[in-house]
């Protein structure tokens, strides 16, 4: 049998309560965000997602735990330069002082895909392209995607050919 000691005991001892909780560790949470924040950017088409992308990557390179002191500021957060800039340091903080929600990343990238297949099948426009509507000058990211693979499975096919192969004979027609 085991014998009880007193309850002064250091070993018999409730834990020590301190009035703070613990820290909260954001490094997960701000990848999570900014990577969401980059899905959202791409299925806007916009120019922007890069710049997400590139702070997402510099977030998750922060070897140290990111979290917010008791005065609310913020500790080990990338320093502003060339792959986190102001934007994305000042979205951080909103989020981890709870002034901003972030969508989830499954979230975004849903929208992502919903908006890629609509603009692949062009459905966003209603099947058909207005005469009036502007072209911009260039593919859009789905089409080019697009180009580039049919591109990639066509390779081969290609080099076959050239090559004089009479396997590729059949397919060529």
């Amino acid at each position: 049998s085991i014998q009880q000691l007193p309850f002064d005991a250091p070993s018999q001892q409730p834990p020590i309560s301190s009035s703070m909780p613990p820290k909260k560790i954001w490094n997960r949470d701000l990848v999570e965000a900014l990577r969401a924040k980059q899905h959202a950017e791409q299925s806007r088409n916009s120019a922007s997602w890069h710049a997400w992308q590139k702070a997402a990557d510099a977030v998750e390179a922060v070897r140290k735990d990111i979290w917010l002191g008791p005065q609310g500021s913020v500790k080990n957060l990338p320093k502003e330069g060339k792959g986190f800039g102001k934007t994305a340091r000042e979205y951080c903080e909103r989020l981890m002082r709870g002034d901003e929600r972030a969508p989830s990343v499954a979230q975004s990238a849903a929208a992502a895909a919903a908006a890629a297949g609509a603009v692949a099948t062009g459905s966003a426009a209603g099947g058909f392209r207005r005469a009036d509507a502007p072209s911009g000058g260039g593919l859009r990211a789905a089409d080019a995607a697009w180009v580039t693979v049919v591109r990639e499975r066509l390779a081969p096919l290609g080099r076959m050919a050239a090559s004089g192969s009479p396997l590729a004979a059949p397919l060529l027609g």
